[in-house]
């Protein structure tokens, strides 16, 4: 019986010893590897492979430099048939690229705009190795805009579309940079500090015991410092109360990686210039297949109302 006794006690102490052992190996490894997670680009550590070929729907590629810090955008443009009536920016989610979005940028021409794709900083043909979520990107499209008005590229007036990640970078753009008059924003977070907790939360379905929310609340101060900028600037809440640009926010509920909240506190703050619609979704990433087409009947509606073009029938 003693020995028995002994046996459990020795036990319970080794699995104390091993339990206390894993939880400072975690809250180390979290130090390190979360922040780095956070904001680490797609292309970070990746030599960039830039080709010349295109789509046949492309009609002009070409290469933008922006800073600081310094990186190289590839930028697609796909004109309409006739004389465009508006500009359009295009933005990609987080991990993503431009090819995904030549529906979309198909879709504009039609109707009469010139579409711009534009490979975020960091992914697709772009260098860049951290990730701001819009704080950085906003300026880099800006210095897009100039550059494609020093080559007459910009006719009509701006607008521009995002999707998820992309929503928010096309947010705090309008709130940057005044010459852009409307915004589609597809799924887009309301502020960075609440939005990487509850992706973690949510969609990579991490226990609150393995990361604690004060470890998150840290880990995206760390990855600000990372990757030099302010987390508390990356916020599309704070973008569309300075924006004076029409913007319409679309939302997808349920969504396991950005909250129906956020659109409906970012609408909240700007009633008096944005509308918001919100419909049920397969899910985050199924909702922009938009089988049933309703991102792509409100987007060309929108964009015809605030751009000034007739919507196609």
């Amino acid at each position: 019986m003693r020995g028995r006794l002994r046996w459990l006690l020795v036990s319970i102490i080794a699995l104390m010893m091993l339990a206390v052992a894993f939880a400072i190996v975690a809250y180390a490894t979290q130090r390190h590897w979360l922040p780095y997670a956070i904001v680490s680009a797609t292309n970070n550590g990746r030599n960039i492979g830039i080709s010349d070929r295109k789509p046949q729907s492309v009609t002009r590629q070409m290469r933008v430099e922006v800073g600081p810090p310094a990186a190289s955008l590839s930028v697609w443009i796909i004109d309409p048939t006739t004389k465009a009536s508006g500009t359009i920016f295009v933005l990609h989610g987080i991990h993503d690229r431009k090819t995904s979005m030549l529906g979309t940028g198909r879709l504009l021409a039609r109707q009469g705009y010139r579409a711009v794709l534009v490979d975020l900083r960091g992914h697709g043909e772009s260098s860049g190795k951290w990730l701001t979520y819009g704080a950085v990107e906003s300026s880099d499209l800006s210095q897009v805009l100039d550059a494609l008005q020093r080559e007459n590229l910009v006719t009509g007036p701006v607008g521009v579309y995002g999707a998820s990640y992309g929503a928010a970078c096309a947010l705090m753009f309008a709130g940057h940079d005044p010459r852009v008059r409307a915004v589609v924003s597809v799924a887009s977070f309301a502020t960075m500090r609440d939005e990487v907790p509850y992706f973690i939360r949510h969609a990579s379905r991490m226990p609150s015991w393995l990361i604690p929310d004060d470890s998150i609340a840290r880990a995206i101060t760390d990855a600000g410092r990372l990757a030099g900028f302010d987390p508390k600037k990356a916020s599309p809440l704070a973008a569309i109360q300075r924006t004076h640009a029409q913007v319409l926010l679309i939302q997808g509920e349920p969504d396991a990686k950005v909250s129906v909240d956020d659109a409906r506190q970012l609408h909240a703050v700007a009633t008096d210039h944005s509308q918001l619609v919100v419909t049920a979704s397969p899910g985050h990433d199924a909702f922009f297949r938009d089988r049933d087409g309703l991102i792509a009947r409100a987007t060309t509606v929108w964009f015809a109302k605030w751009l000034g073009k007739p919507a196609a029938k």
